[in-house]
C-alpha cells in the first residue's frame, strides 16, 4: 500500500549502569515515512477503520500496554 518505508522493533535489555531510570516500555516499534505526506497518508488509512488495516491495528492494540506515541522530524531515522 506504499504506507511506509519501513519499521523497526526493538526490545530492552537491562545493562547495570544503564538502568538507574529505566523506562517504562519493554519495547519499542518505530516506522520510517518519507515526508509528512506519506506519514499523514498512513494515518487517514489507520484512522478509516476499515479492512483490511482494522483488524490488524485492533489485534495489536489488543497485544499492547502502557503504550506511547511520539513524532520525529522527517528523516531524523537516517542520522
Amino acid at each position: 500500500m506504499g504506507l511506509n518505508i519501513g519499521w523497526q522493533s526493538f526490545s530492552r535489555r537491562t545493562h547495570p549502569g544503564y538502568n538507574l531510570a529505566p523506562p517504562d516500555q519493554e519495547g519499542l516499534v518505530a516506522m520510517f515515512f518519507e515526508d509528512d505526506e506519506q506519514a499523514n497518508r498512513c494515518w487517514d488509512v489507520v484512522s478509516t477503520d476499515e479492512e483490511p488495516i482494522a483488524s490488524l491495528h485492533r489485534g495489536v492494540n489488543q497485544k499492547v500496554t502502557n503504550i506511547s506515541f511520539f513524532y520525529s522530524d522527517v528523516n531524523t531515522h537516517n542520522v
